[in-house]
Parts: C-alpha cells; structure tokens; sequence
C-alpha cells in the first residue's frame, strides 16, 4: 500500500494530466447542452415567428405558391404540382380567374425550365377546364399566355401538350373566330411541322389564309409517298379549302403545283381538283355532277374525299342545311 501511494507520489505529471482530461470533457458537455439550449432557442423563435405572421393575416396561399417554389428547387416537383393545384381550385371557388390564369402560365414555365412537361400540360388542362367550366369568354391575352407555355414544350416532349391546345381551340370558337383562335391553329402546325407529322400540320394550317405555307406541307409531306400516289395531296387539300369556303385559295394552291392547266398531260387529281373549284366557284350544279361521276374512281381513292365531297354538297351547293361548328369539329377527325 505504502509502495503504491509513494508511485502515485513519485508520478505527479500523470495525475494532473487525468485531471486536465476530465476537466475538458466536463468543459466539452458544458459547451454542447449550451449548444443545445441555442438550437431549441432558435426553433422555439422560429416557430413564434411564424405563428405571429400567421396571426397577422399572412395569406396562406402565398405560402403555398412559395412552397411549391421552394420544392421545385428541390426537385419534389409532383409534390410542387398538387400544391399549385391546391391554389388554383381555391382561388377558382373564389372566381379569381386572372389569378388562376397568371399562377398557372408562371409555374408551367418553371416546369418547363425542369423538363417536367407532363406536370405542365396537366395544369394547362386543368386550366382550360376551369375557363370552359366557368362560362369564361375567350380572351386574347389569356391566349398569348396559353401560346407561351405550349412553345415552351419543344419536339417530341409530349403528346399531351396537343391535348390541352386542342381544348383551348374548343374554348376559343366565338361568332369571330368560329373555326377557334387561328394564333393557336398556327402554334400547333408550327410544333406538329418541326416533328414532320405533315399531315397534322397540314389539319392546322388549312384554317389559315397561308398558301405558301401548305405548299410546303404538301411538297414535304408527299416525299414520304409513292410518286402515283404525290398528286392526290394536291386534291385532298383542295377538297378540304372547298369544304371551309375557301374557294379563291384553292385555286391558288393548284396552280402553285400545276401553272398550265391547259396542257394535255395533267394529271388526274390535278384534273378533279380544279374542275371542282371551277364548279364551287359559279356553283355550277351540272359540272359539279357531271365530274363526280366522270372521277368517281379518283374520288373513291380515299375514304375522306367521299366526306368532304359530301359536306361540299351541303355547304356550297345548299343540298341541306349544316351545322358549321359540326364540320370544324368532325371534318379532321
């Protein structure tokens, strides 16, 4: 006992080295409950804070709108999705229209910039929904916006951006434009032409007085047939000029593709497309009979020409009265 008591004598550095030690352990636990009691503090102030801002009124759905921002930089962008969707139903029980319209045009742009285009057009239709829903009148400003969001969409990012267009045309048709908004007709063939589908250009822009433009469509569009088969493109689009009363654009897209009608070699669908413009124009019954029957194997080549031939009868030669809007709708279907 005596021994150990005189090394514990002898070694005095070692026991004031084990003093230190636990000396600064009892510093370092000191140092963390106090760092502890910080943290509590600031979640207690924060959470005062909040409580005092909701206590003044702060509106909860800009905290909601902030939120949805805020996740979308987190890349939680269906969560984002459903909050902003959130907003826009309350906000359309209120009637709030240009809000619903102005949130929704700012957050599909932030989809948009992240590539999440299905989340985009979901709201875009929802949207439009909303506007058709509440007996909105088409407004041009709000079509600008729609235009924005849906060019915003690049090739092949999705089908369902068509979706949503299409039901915004619904929506647009008034006495002025009955065929729908023609900036949307163009927007639309503009997107289906930079993805080549010609032939759903083509259903877009035969609404609008752009010869040149469906010259091209035709001109692109029948590279991807037989070369028997490249002048029946030609009919088809004159057929569908005739059924919308275009009657002076018709005959300037035949030309366009044949300048010299008088020769002997034109061809056959050429022949019917202009000899049925000519009969439209002077409404000439006979001619109008007489070359049904004469082409009537040209006119059988395709399901579709027997149904503007048909809407061609009613409209133009008056055989029965027709619903306009029922032709845009049903034509190109």
């Amino acid at each position: 006992m005596e021994k150990k008591y005189q090394e514990e004598e002898n070694n005095p550095k070692e026991n004031y080295e084990e003093e230190n030690n636990q000396g600064e352990s009892y510093e370092e636990e000191i140092k963390e409950n106090e760092e502890n009691d910080e943290s509590k503090n600031r979640l207690k102030n924060t959470t005062e804070k909040l409580s005092k801002e909701m206590k003044n009124g702060k509106d909860a759905k800009e905290t909601k709108e902030k939120q949805a921002s805020r996740k979308i930089k987190m890349g939680l962008y269906y969560e984002a999705h459903q909050l902003v969707k959130s907003v826009l139903i309350r906000k359309w029980n209120k009637k709030q229209i240009d809000n619903c319209v102005t949130i929704t045009n700012h957050f599909c742009l932030k989809f948009a910039k992240v590539k999440q285009y299905a989340l985009l057009c979901d709201l875009m239709y929802e949207c439009c929904v909303m506007l058709h829903d509440n007996g909105t009148a088409f407004n041009v400003d709000y079509a600008k916006k729609i235009i924005e969001i849906f060019e915003a969409c690049p090739p092949y990012s999705t089908e369902e951006k068509y979706k949503f267009m299409n039901k915004f045309i619904i929506w647009s048709t008034t006495d002025e434009y009955i065929l729908g908004y023609l900036g949307f007709h163009k927007s639309i063939g503009n997107a289906y032409l930079l993805e080549k589908k010609y032939s759903l250009a083509h259903n877009h822009f035969i609404y609008l007085d752009d010869i040149d433009i469906l010259y091209n469509i035709i001109c692109s569009w029948r590279k991807e047939a037989y070369p028997s088969e490249s002048d029946f493109f030609v009919l088809r689009t004159t057929l569908c000029l005739l059924v919308l009363g275009k009657i002076k654009q018709a005959l300037q897209l035949i030309v366009k593709f044949e300048p010299d009608l008088d020769k002997k070699d034109v061809s056959l669908p050429i022949q019917v497309a202009y000899l049925i413009t000519c009969a439209c124009s002077y409404k000439g019954v006979e001619l109008y009979e007489d070359v049904k029957y004469k082409y009537r194997l040209i006119l059988n080549y395709d399901p579709d020409f027997q149904k503007y031939v048909s809407i061609i009868d009613d409209t133009i030669f008056e055989r029965r009265n027709h619903n306009f809007f029922s032709i845009f709708q049903n034509m190109f279907a």
